[in-house]
């Protein structure tokens, strides 16, 4: 009976130091998944949002009349000239380069990347956190609005308002440059290609550019500025 009372006790010991272990193991992978957590929440955060249309404010930094503001100028410029002006806010980039993420997002939204026909795009997208502004453009809109008059845009008429917290006043003035810097681009390639006598005759535009005495600032070479 004695050595019958041992067996059971050796075996109940083992299966102590076993749960032990289990129990162990356990804590040790809730532990891990603790600190795992936030870094799959921050991989989640940075993935490209829903598109919604032509303004997508995922910051909440504009009034609904603002919102419609912005949808007519896009709107209008791509009924005559076929180039899309999108918006996009948030609240955080978490870490993840302007440009990177810009080029990401388009390619989701599939106006961009090999799924996408070449389409002529523009994405201003606020990261509000970061305090971080950037015209991406696609390559087939890089030919009516240069990188360089993007930056010169953001940081003469845009970072000024976003610096003050007027992200109306500063991204309509975004949308309304872009799509004027456009158009001229576009009226200046039709009269290329009517002919000599359209070519030679002046561009508005180009009249009050020179008729004003006020030297032009040299615009920076990257598109992305801080507020």
């Amino acid at each position: 009976m004695f050595p019958l009372y041992c067996l059971v006790r050796s075996l109940v010991r083992s299966l102590d130091g076993r749960r032990s272990a289990i129990s162990a193991s356990v804590a040790a992978a809730f532990l891990l998944l603790a600190l795992l957590g936030p870094a799959s929440k921050s991989l989640e955060s940075r993935e490209a949002p829903r598109y919604t249309g032509r303004v997508n404010d995922y910051a909440s930094r504009l009034s609904e009349d603002s919102e419609l503001i912005l949808e007519h100028i896009s709107f209008r410029h791509e009924k005559k000239y076929g180039d899309r002006i999108i918006l996009l806010t948030v609240d955080s980039l978490k870490d993840v380069d302007a440009e990177d993420f810009s080029r990401k997002v388009l390619e989701s939204w599939k106006l961009a990347g090999p799924e996408a026909k070449k389409e002529s795009v523009v994405l201003v997208l606020v990261a509000v956190l970061e305090k971080q502004v950037r015209i991406h453009t696609t390559e087939a809109a890089r030919e009516f609005l240069h990188p360089n008059e993007a930056s010169s845009i953001l940081g003469k008429s845009v970072l000024p308002e976003l610096k003050k917290g007027l992200y109306s006043v500063g991204l309509f003035l975004a949308f309304e440059e872009i799509s004027g810097s456009m158009s001229a681009e576009h009226e200046k390639r039709k009269r290329r290609e009517s002919g000599p006598e359209a070519e030679s005759a002046e561009d508005p535009a180009d009249s009050q550019k020179s008729s004003s005495q006020e030297p032009s600032a040299k615009p920076a070479a990257d598109e992305k500025n801080e507020p």
